[in-house]
């Protein structure tokens, strides 16, 4: 007999071979656990915007703090400060360079100082005014260091990472919910397809509906499902708990090791007892443990509005230290100003990047651009 698909723990919808991979933490927050038997391609497709907006708002954080996302590229983040644009990623910010100008007929850009950034830079330019590698050698270009431009990787302050990070709306909070209802899914999906049970959650998850009952709230003191020991866990870990207590389905989303979200998927469970929890290094994503025992976990702490200040509060004042000692350990290393570049040396790597900046591309060139007279 040819066993039943799958259904969709959203809308009951049977998957087969055309679901597409649904990820349990965002890809962007680092996440490698997926799977096709989650949820329905319509499903997975109305929880990502809200999954690109919550990746968003930590985008600052992720990159001050060295983090990287599932396919171990560095997160890179845009912070405006005084005026100034920094691009920052692994730790530090470099201001953003001046766009390229024409002087007597002839195209100049300014240049980092690091080899491969000035590969990068060269073919990205020759790219964007539609020219091909061959034109550095036609005296139509002028590769040179800015003179102005001498400006140290900048290391982050409370003022770029805190003033615009608005993290706590409901489609971040329907983020953690789906994360916590989508892990039970992953370690236990028969449990996370009992409907009526978990109907709150889902309706939240997928529509937004919500009765009140089913908040997610910042909490300072929770111990969460008391799981991982600190060994297996590293300082900044993303990550997900959930458990039971009785006829209670609590769950605790941590980001970066300091900043908890709490709440319960449901407060009339009847099935088995258990506990299950996933973490992952940002910063090392192939770092990650996951557990599931077969026995209740503690009880939520009583909650009280002031908590979420307090929870706020000491996440801003660790993770503010983290990210300077990544910074100083960053910036300490020995630092010159950009020469002028050695082209027969950069060739063949301008070349092998350009020829990898168009096939990512795939779009029609812009048109060549004529040097100004």
């Amino acid at each position: 007999m040819t066993p039943l698909p799958p259904l969709c723990i959203y809308r009951r919808e049977p998957l087969g071979p055309e679901t597409v991979r649904a990820h349990v933490i965002p890809q962007c927050l680092s996440g490698r656990l997926w799977s096709t038997t989650i949820c329905c391609n319509d499903c997975n497709n109305a929880i990502s915007p809200l999954e690109n907006d919550l990746c968003k708002a930590l985008r600052a954080p992720s990159a001050a703090l060295r983090a990287r996302d599932a396919e171990n590229q560095p997160i890179r983040a845009e912070v405006e400060a005084d005026g100034k644009t920094y691009d920052y990623a692994d730790g530090l910010g470099n201001l953003r360079l001046p766009v390229p100008k024409y002087e007597h007929g002839e195209l100049v850009f300014p240049l980092p100082g690091e080899p491969d950034k000035l590969a990068d830079v060269i073919a990205h330019q020759l790219w964007r005014n539609g020219l091909e590698p061959a034109a550095l050698d036609s005296g139509t270009i002028r590769i040179e260091p800015d003179r102005t431009f001498h400006i140290k990787p900048h290391p982050p302050e409370r003022k770029m990472l805190f003033s615009g990070l608005e993290l706590g709306t409901d489609a971040h909070m329907r983020v953690v919910v789906k994360m916590a209802l989508e892990f039970l899914a992953y370690v236990r999906p028969d449990d996370a397809r009992r409907w009526d049970v978990l109907r709150t959650a889902r309706l939240y998850v997928r529509d937004g509906v919500g009765d009140g009952t089913l908040p997610a709230r910042f909490d300072a003191l929770s111990d969460g499902a008391g799981l991982f020991r600190a060994e297996d866990v590293s300082q900044l870990a993303h990550a997900i708990e959930v458990w039971t207590h009785g006829q209670n389905v609590h769950y605790r989303v941590t980001f970066f090791g300091g900043l908890h979200v709490t709440g319960s998927l449901s407060t009339r469970w009847s099935g088995p007892a258990f506990s299950i929890g996933h973490a992952l290094d940002p910063q090392q994503p192939s770092r990650n443990v996951t557990k599931n025992t077969q026995s209740d976990g503690p009880a939520l702490g009583v909650y009280h509005p002031e908590l979420k200040k307090q929870a706020w509060d000491k996440f801003e004042e660790w993770f503010m230290a983290r990210t300077l000692e990544i910074s100083e350990e960053v910036t300490a290393r020995p630092w010159q100003a950009p020469g002028a570049p050695d082209l027969a040396a950069l060739r063949p790597v301008i070349e092998e990047k350009f020829a990898a900046l168009l096939k990512r591309k795939r779009q029609p060139r812009p048109s060549k651009r004529k040097p100004k007279a």
